[in-house]
């Protein structure tokens, strides 16, 4: 997933980024082939909205953490990342208020998808507690 304002790159990354359509952009295309264009850009600006707001999250529970890392302790950077996100983690759940959970949930619960998502801790996790 990457922003309109990243460059589309060539090469062996070219098939691994994608990028929604910038406005004003020009396709020649047939409809059925556009149609299916804008719904994978619809899907992909959902995914950039949720790390946005995740990317927040974590800005603003630690926004006067301004500790520089240091560039030789990558275990230590490692450590650091990890608790930062497990406490923004712990804190959404405890207060209950999350646009991600408001948003998304409801939608991966439709259907079929609800025993996944309701099994999804203990497939991953199960062994770690």
């Amino acid at each position: 997933m990457a922003d309109t304002a990243f460059l589309r790159t060539t090469g062996d990354v070219a098939d691994h980024i994608r990028a929604p359509v910038k406005s004003g952009q020009v396709f020649q295309e047939t409809a059925e082939d556009m149609a299916e264009r804008l719904a994978f850009d619809r899907e992909l600006l959902s995914c950039h909205q949720a790390a946005e707001w995740g990317m927040r999250t974590i800005q603003g529970s630690f926004g006067h953490l301004q500790l520089p890392l240091n560039i030789n302790n990558p275990a230590g950077r490692s450590n650091l990342l990890k608790v930062c996100v497990r406490l923004s983690n712990l804190r959404a759940q405890q207060v209950g208020i999350s646009q991600i959970r408001n948003t998304f949930v409801p939608i991966w619960k439709e259907g079929e998808q609800e025993q996944v998502w309701d099994k999804f801790e203990g497939m991953l996790f199960g062994d770690i507690r």
